[in-house]
This record gives structure tokens, sequence and C-alpha cells, in this order.
């Protein structure tokens, strides 16, 4: 089993996030990720983390280009989701125990 508590604090900044520039479904996804961790439910985080961050890196991928259409300097506004994103070592709960 992982670092749960810490996978908590993650996916929720994550959750935050989300909610915070519109992305209701991805914010969610990363809102059952957070209720599965406090009950320690690590099959749960290891089978809809990669699917989550999947989405997330095409949410990226659609902002961007957004964007660069109509200013490459709004992409600075995301930097702190990417941020956190790029922060994350959650490969102990990529696999089921």
């Amino acid at each position: 089993m992982g670092d749960m508590r810490n996978y908590c604090i993650e996916v929720h900044s994550i959750k935050s996030a989300l909610f915070s520039i519109g992305a209701a479904e991805l914010g969610q996804e990363a809102r059952e990720l957070e209720l599965a961790s406090k009950r320690d439910d690590d099959a749960f985080c290891a089978k809809y983390l990669p699917p989550l961050l999947e989405g997330i890196g095409n949410l990226r991928l659609r902002l961007e280009e957004i964007f660069l259409e109509s200013d490459r300097n709004k992409l600075r506004t995301l930097s702190g989701l990417f941020a956190t994103l790029s922060t994350l070592d959650m490969s102990s709960l990529t696999t089921a125990s």
C-alpha cells in the first residue's frame, strides 16, 4: 500500500484546481479518488488515477491550442495546475496490491 495520506493531499489539490478552471467532470473524477484515498482503497486509486491523468493531459492539449490561438501568455494562468501534476509521485499506486 502506498502513502495514502499524501496521495489524498495531492489529489485534493488537483480536484480544487480542476474545479477552479471549470473542468467539472475531471474534478468529479478527482473527488472520487480523494474519497477512495480516505478509505485507503488503493485498488480504486490505482485503477482510476491513470484515466484521470490522461484526461488532464488531454485538457492541457486543448487549452494550449485555445490559448496559443488567442494569447500565449494566458497559459501562465494554468501553470499551478500543471506544476502540481508534474511533481506527483504516485507510482506506488499505479498497480493494485
